[in-house]
């Protein structure tokens, strides 16, 4: 498309998605204007593990650097953020 007309990000259905790393290629493009190319409309695991991972990530993706409630519960200094 010309001009400077953003494209919608394009819907994914991340199924069998293990702990998310297609998932996470797919969220790492970008427009030329630096918007998402891509949005996760939703991810699908059943093992429990790797869903755990998909929630956390999902999280993270929303901001652009990591709260610091993400860095004081990897170092195990309170529990789980929600």
């Amino acid at each position: 498309m010309r001009g400077s007309a953003v494209l919608k990000p394009i819907q994914i259905i991340d199924l069998f998605s293990g702990p998310g790393g297609l998932g996470e290629g797919f969220s790492s493009c970008a427009q030329p204007d630096g918007s998402p190319a891509y949005k996760i409309a939703v991810s699908i695991e059943k093992e429990r593990a790797a869903h755990r991972i998909l929630r956390l990530r999902a999280f993270l993706r929303q901001f652009s650097e990591f709260p610091a409630e993400y860095y004081s519960w990897i170092a195990g200094k309170r529990d789980c953020p929600e």
